[in-house]
């Protein structure tokens, strides 16, 4: 099996709170990044301890579980907005080498491919 997308930079561990947060248009729900912060890492622990070993979520979970402590009553707008700044921040990360799509590209004029 071979990685096909690359990331220009790999992530450190509070990117991706970074990610949601920064652009999202929902800033002010929290005093600071700081405070965003704290409260992602708080609710992704709630949430593992929740599940069992090695069982994998969705980060879109974790969003919603701190939408929710912030704004009940509009948390799903809190966490769309959140979510969609994580994926733009995440996918202009990302890039195809020129050598794997050319690979890739050759390789499915021969075999029937899949990506997992």
């Amino acid at each position: 099996m071979e990685t096909l997308i690359d990331m220009t930079v790999l992530p450190g561990p509070n990117d991706y709170a970074e990610w949601a947060y920064r652009g999202s248009g929902v800033e002010g729900y929290w005093a600071d990044f700081a405070e965003f912060l704290q409260d992602y890492w708080t609710t992704r622990s709630l949430i593992t301890s929740r599940l069992p070993l090695y069982k994998e979520f969705a980060l879109g979970a974790v969003f919603t579980g701190m939408a929710q402590g912030r704004e009940p009553e509009n948390y799903a707008y809190i966490a769309h907005c959140l979510d969609k700044g994580f994926w733009e921040n995440y996918l202009s990360r990302c890039y195809v080498s020129p050598e794997v799509r050319e690979t890739v590209a050759g390789l499915a004029r021969r075999y029937k491919l899949g990506i997992v």
